[in-house]
């Protein structure tokens, strides 16, 4: 069933926190990351007295926190089951792994291809810095979800 009109909600500053802490998500994928979620997602916890308006839905092993009165959406976070299969952790440290690869890889190619086109002058100062700029960028988003892999097959929840 999911979360009713689920992309009129604005999200929280500590739920922007969150999705980048705990699921390595940036601002650029919010919206699929939301509408991935919104798929499966159960209705948990109506609040009551107190945290009246609030209520909590799960979708998998992630939990988020919204209140819908302002159609905010407070956090996000993991919700483990007892255990994870040594199996899973061994491919979550693999995808990464090979993630971060083609990551070094692409990037190398890239600053080759700038260097030659600088060489040759083919390449303005401004288009330079800016293409510079995106590359770092890029390179810091895959890096930041290859330690988010990372973390979560190395994460202690993953042990108990």
């Amino acid at each position: 069933m999911g979360i009713k009109k689920i992309n009129e909600y604005t999200l929280s500053e500590h739920a922007q926190d969150r999705l980048l802490e705990r699921f390595k998500t940036t601002k650029s994928n919010w919206n699929a990351w939301l509408t991935n979620f919104n798929k499966d997602a159960e209705l948990k916890h109506i609040g009551t007295n107190d945290d009246q308006g609030r209520e909590v839905w799960l979708s998998g092993e992630v939990g988020m926190v919204i209140e819908t009165v302002d159609k905010i959406i407070i956090t996000v976070f993991h919700v483990y089951g007892k255990s994870f299969p040594e199996s899973l952790k061994i491919d979550l440290r693999n995808t990464a792994l090979r993630l971060q690869d083609k990551s070094e890889i692409a990037f190398k190619e890239r600053t080759k291809e700038l260097v030659n086109q600088l060489a040759y002058r083919d390449v303005e100062a401004k288009e330079t810095e800016h293409v510079i700029s995106q590359m770092v960028q890029e390179k810091a988003e895959y890096n930041t979800y290859c330690d988010g892999l990372f973390a979560l097959a190395n994460s202690q929840e993953m042990e108990k």
